[in-house]
C-alpha cells in the first residue's frame, strides 16, 4: 500500500525545486502528508596545496547559504501552515544525492520529490545531474519536476503508466492505481514497441500476430488492474481522508516506434498527461553511462513530472 504520511521534498534554490514543491502540496494536501523540505549545503573543497588559505572563505559560503534556506524554510513554513498542511525543514551538510536518500530512509519518507534542471544531454550523460544520482539509487520512489513545467494550478487527471511487457512487474502499475483513486484521475497502460527499419519488411502475418499478442497481454493488465484497484479501495477507506474512491478509468494504448523514450513522452505531451510513473531499472555502469535507461530518457525530456520507483 502506498504511504505517503511523510514526502520529502529536496530544495537546491532553483526553479525547478520551486516547481517540486507546488506538486509535493498538492499530494500533501491528497494524503494529509507532512513535508520534510531538505536543503543539502555541499561545498566543494578543492584538493590543492593551498587548500587552507580558502578555509574560511568556504565556511563563510555555508553560512551565507544556511542562513538564506533557514530564513526560506520560514516562510514556507509559514505559508503551508495556512494552508493546514505540515512542514519540517532539515539543513544538512553532505554530499547532495547521497544526503538526500539518507534522510528520506531515516525520515521513513514514502516519497522524494526533486527538481529536474537538466544541464544539457551531454553532461547528464556522462556525469549525471543530482537528480539522476537520487533517482539511480534511491528505494523510496522519486517524483522529478522539470524546470519548464508550469504547476500553477497542478491537479492530476490523467495518469500515463509506460509498461514493458517483458518485465512482468506491476510496482509502477499498483502506484498509479492509488493515486488515481485518491485523485480521481484516469490511467493509461503504455506499451511501446521498439522496432528497427528490418520490422518493416516482415510478412504481415508476423505483424499481425505480433500486435495480437500485445493486445493480449494489454487486456491481461487491464484486468490485473482491475483486481488491485478493488484490493486498493478496501484498503484506502481506512486511510485516506474524505477520499471518494471511485471506479477508475482504466485504458490501454500500444505504439510502435524506434526511440521509446521520445515515444512516451511525445505522447503524454500530445495527450496533456499529469504524470507519469515508470519503474526504473538497474543496468551495468557502462551500458547505463553511454546509453541511459528508458525512464532517465523520459525524465530529462519529459514536459510532466515522472515518477520513478526502481525495481
Amino acid at each position: 500500500m502506498l504511504n505517503l504520511k511523510k514526502i520529502l521534498w529536496a530544495d537546491d534554490g532553483s526553479k525547478a525545486s520551486e516547481n517540486a514543491l507546488k506538486v509535493t502540496e498538492y499530494l500533501a494536501k491528497t494524503y494529509d502528508s507532512e513535508i520534510i523540505g531538505v536543503y543539502v549545503n555541499d561545498i566543494y573543497y578543492p584538493i590543492t596545496p593551498d587548500y587552507f588559505y580558502f578555509d574560511k572563505y568556504f565556511e563563510e559560503i555555508s553560512r551565507k547559504n544556511k542562513n538564506i534556506f533557514t530564513k526560506k524554510f520560514k516562510k514556507i513554513g509559514t505559508s503551508l501552515s495556512k494552508k493546514k498542511v505540515n512542514f519540517a525543514s532539515k539543513i544538512i551538510s553532505g554530499t547532495v544525492a547521497e544526503t538526500i536518500i539518507k534522510t528520506a530512509n531515516k525520515s521513513k519518507a514514502g516519497l522524494i520529490t526533486i527538481g529536474n534542471t537538466g544541464h544539457g544531454y551531454v553532461t547528464n550523460l556522462l556525469l549525471g545531474s543530482n537528480a539522476l544520482k537520487i533517482i539511480k539509487s534511491s528505494k523510496v520512489p522519486v517524483l522529478s519536476v522539470p524546470e519548464t513545467f508550469k504547476p500553477k494550478k497542478y491537479v492530476i487527471n490523467k495518469i500515463l503508466v509506460p509498461i514493458d511487457l517483458a518485465e512482468k512487474n506491476l510496482n509502477s502499475l499498483n502506484f498509479a492505481i492509488e493515486i488515481a483513486q485518491s485523485t480521481n484521475s484516469s490511467v493509461t497502460i503504455l506499451y511501446v514497441l521498439p522496432i528497427a527499419t528490418s520490422f518493416m519488411q516482415f510478412p504481415p502475418s508476423i505483424k499481425e500476430k505480433l500486435i495480437k499478442g500485445i493486445e493480449d497481454e494489454l487486456n491481461k493488465l487491464i484486468n490485473e488492474a482491475k483486481e488491485i484497484a478493488e484490493r486498493h479501495n478496501i484498503g484506502m477507506k481506512h486511510r485516506v481522508k474524505k477520499a471518494t474512491l471511485p471506479d477508475i478509468t482504466i485504458r490501454k494504448k500500444h505504439l510502435a516506434g524506434m526511440k521509446p523514450s521520445k515515444n512516451i513522452t511525445d505522447f503524454a505531451s500530445r495527450n496533456n498527461y499529469d504524470l507519469i510513473v515508470m519503474n526504473s531499472h538497474n543496468k551495468g555502469m557502462i551500458e547505463d553511462l553511454i546509453l541511459g535507461s528508458v525512464t532517465e530518457e523520459v525524465i530529462r525530456s519529459s514536459k510532466c513530472p515522472v515518477i520513478s520507483i526502481k525495481l
